[in-house]
């Protein structure tokens, strides 16, 4: 009897939650992503994965005292600190505070992505950092010479991620078919603990933005499309609009 009341007091145990900080999204996700686990943001060029996912760090910084870690693999960080500026987001200023360092993966270093790994859990260890970054997995995917190796590396990376204590976003390209579904590359959405699509989709002469999150274990989901516009402080979702008219 005494086992069985400690089973239910554990099973109704509050899950422990790492907030977004992007207004609208937490609501849609019961406050925020589950702790420790490993979120795939998947969308079309365009759609707003790199921002989602570096306002995903610079929140946890500036507003949750978390620091973070962003590992890019496409995109150079003096790039990333011009783009990120129009949203008033002073990079290279948390870094020399030490809340935030941007890890640059060259082409020749991404195929050889394994050996550095030591590099980025040196970086956590290094900032306490709590939140982590891979911008994109898809370019990690691509350096392996088969799908089978490929998939193998990501069930590795997997594991790796969940041994260093972070609560992981990984970005990945995808791409939408005629009926509107989204299909990420590599089917790495299995391997995740939650999945968030973007869409960035025409209709007539304009591009109209949203955001779905498909799964996201230990958490209700309702499977609503949102629309997203890109503002002045980053991403805003607006849970209570509808995308189409």
């Amino acid at each position: 009897m005494a086992l069985k009341t400690r089973a239910a007091r554990a099973s109704s145990k509050p899950i422990a939650r790492v907030p977004t900080g992007v207004p609208g999204l937490d609501s849609l996700i019961e406050g925020g992503f589950k702790k420790g686990s490993i979120i795939t943001v998947s969308g079309d060029p365009g759609s707003g994965k790199t921002t989602l996912a570096m306002q995903y760090l610079y929140n946890g910084i500036t507003k949750y005292g978390e620091p973070g870690i962003f590992v890019s693999l496409e995109q150079p960080k003096q790039s990333l600190y011009e783009d990120m500026a129009r949203y008033g987001w002073d990079l290279a200023e948390l870094e020399k505070k030490g809340k935030l360092q941007i890890l640059v993966l060259q082409q020749h270093e991404i195929e050889q992505f394994q050996n550095h790994e030591l590099r980025v859990q040196s970086a956590i260890e290094e900032l306490g950092a709590k939140r982590l970054v891979i911008d994109s997995v898809t370019s990690l995917i691509m350096s392996y010479p088969s799908k089978h190796r490929a998939r193998r590396g990501m069930l590795r990376l997997m594991d790796r991620l969940r041994s260093w204590n972070v609560t992981s976003v990984l970005t990945s390209e995808s791409t939408t078919d005629v009926q509107g579904d989204v299909h990420s590359s590599f089917k790495i959405d299995f391997l995740s603990d939650a999945v968030i699509y973007l869409y960035n989709m025409r209709r007539q002469n304009y591009r109209l933005h949203s955001i779905e999150v498909v799964k996201m274990r230990g958490t209700s989901v309702n499977g609503k499309m949102c629309p997203l516009k890109f503002g002045k402080g980053g991403i805003e979702v607006f849970p209570g609009q509808t995308v189409f008219k």
